[in-house]
């Protein structure tokens, strides 16, 4: 029977193909995942030489000195992630002495890239790659779906509990009552506690962690947001004020059947794993891990095995053009046929999550609202900011405005909408010629361009041109979008 790996969870795809998962988390091969011994870290002997990259690739094809490129520039983005739920308090008391011992010997041994990796249940391992100099990274939703449930659930309780505490004091603070307020608190508590059967519930929320390039340390990450439709997870590495080295995104659309492509990622917890192959074919649609059909996937003859989900996919240029993802298979492991999620889809998404996540966290002013509607022509791009679109063909390269919300920024400053009369003549109002004192916009795409990183409480310039082809200038302050 042919089987595609992908997900921990099987899912039938297509004509009874079925989805399994590329994260390894079998009892039998997930002491592989854990420590295995980088070669990049294999200690030579004092005979040990440099020799000149040019020499060793004096005799190597342009073909294999194109690949060998790839590798060094991109490799060092490629990272390893895993999943742990630490032990609990009591599964550490009853471990073994002999175990207890081991574990320590493993620690305190500086050669083990295990040594911060704290005791727990794997939940499961894949790969990932840095988009950001700060440190956020791509995986695949289906790589760290467990560790994300895991924490959802905890904190769904957390906030639900406290919820009901806050409205039970609220409802019992009206009452009257001979207790205070603390006793009262103290009540509520200790019931909650005997309606869960324990008094202070305590849960052991699962922590990402991610390598790389290698590296003998872990370092711990955050889930910033997931979309398990398009299967894409971005995480964040968390205390570390290290600077990171990000991939470069390619275009998935300008792809050919036939074109070369490498494949770098963890199979099997190998790291930094280099296959080539080509593009074997395009527009291939499969099965997501939320039931849905992921279309446009890049299909691959790139070897790709259990371990290599979430990490990428390059062109021979060294731009990211998709996503290892999926395999087809009758044996478990790689058979030449391969899928990738297209960067043209992944790119935005992963773009918008960081951007939302900067703003959530502080190190980003909120994204400037601007208010009003103008008709879309011709564009392939929608808008997530600040303005919305109706779509309509009127008179092409002018940015007309279709609508003005009341009480917003371009409501303030004057910005007259197009109007429909009754008997369905059109009467144009403004249409935006420039924002900044930049070059006139031509297409809707250079609008959004031009509002993408402006930010609340910023002031613009926006050139106006009205029906009879006067021009002025308005000065806007961007609000925060309701």
């Amino acid at each position: 029977m042919i089987m595609m790996k992908r997900c921990l969870i099987p899912l039938t795809l297509l004509s009874g193909i079925v989805v399994s998962a590329f994260v390894v988390v079998s009892p039998t091969n997930r002491h592989l995942l854990h420590q295995e011994q980088p070669l990049s870290n294999t200690k030579l002997g004092a005979s040990s030489f440099s020799v000149p990259a040019s020499e060793l690739e004096k005799d190597l094809s342009p073909e294999e000195r194109t690949t060998i490129g790839v590798v060094r520039n991109c490799g060092r983005s490629v990272a390893y992630v895993t999943s742990v739920l630490p032990f609990s308090n009591r599964t550490r008391t009853t471990t073994s002495s002999r175990r207890r011992r081991q574990q320590s010997s493993e620690n305190n041994n500086p050669n083990n890239n295990k040594n911060n990796l704290p005791p727990g249940q794997s939940l499961g391992s894949g790969s990932a790659f840095v988009v950001d100099r700060d440190g956020y990274l791509v995986t695949n939703y289906h790589v760290v779906e467990r560790a994300y449930q895991m924490q959802q659930a905890v904190h769904m309780y957390e906030t639900n509990r406290q919820s009901f505490v806050k409205n039970a004091t609220t409802f019992l603070s009206k009452l009257p009552s001979f207790l205070d307020s603390s006793t009262t608190q103290k009540l509520i508590n200790t019931t909650l506690g005997s309606s869960t059967g324990r008094s202070s519930p305590q849960f052991r929320v699962p922590d990402v962690y991610v390598r790389i390039n290698s590296a003998t340390q872990y370092q711990s990450c955050r889930i910033v947001k997931v979309e398990p439709e398009l299967d894409i997870a971005v995480l964040k590495i968390t205390n570390s004020s290290e600077t990171f080295e990000p991939v470069e995104w390619g275009s998935s659309s300008n792809l050919l059947v036939g074109q070369g492509l490498v494949a770098i990622g963890n199979p099997f917890g190998l790291d930094n794993t280099v296959t080539s192959g080509v593009v074997s074919a395009l527009g291939r649609d499969i099965g997501g891990v939320a039931g849905n059909t992921i279309k446009g996937c890049i299909q691959t003859d790139c070897a790709i095995n259990p371990g290599n989900s979430g990490g990428p996919t390059f062109d021979l240029g060294g731009k990211v053009v998709g996503v290892n993802t999926a395999i087809v298979t009758t044996s478990g492991s790689n058979a030449g046929i391969g899928f990738a999620l297209p960067s043209d889809k992944v790119e935005p998404r992963v773009t918008q999550f960081i951007k939302q996540d900067r703003i959530q966290q502080g190190q980003r002013p909120k994204t400037g609202f601007l208010g009003l509607k103008i008709v879309k022509q011709g564009s392939s791009k929608s808008d997530t900011s600040s303005s919305e679109t109706n779509t309509a063909t009127i008179i092409p390269n002018k940015q007309w405005v279709s609508a003005v919300q009341k009480g917003s920024p371009a409501d303030d400053a004057g910005i007259q909408p197009l109007q429909i009369s009754d008997d369905g003549k059109v009467q144009f109002g403004d249409c935006i010629v420039a924002i900044g004192g930049g070059k006139d916009l031509e297409t809707y795409d250079d609008f959004m361009a031009e509002l993408e990183y402006r930010v609340a409480g910023e002031v613009i310039a926006i050139t106006l041109e009205d029906a009879e082809g006067e021009r002025r200038v308005a000065y806007v302050k961007l609000g925060s979008k309701p």
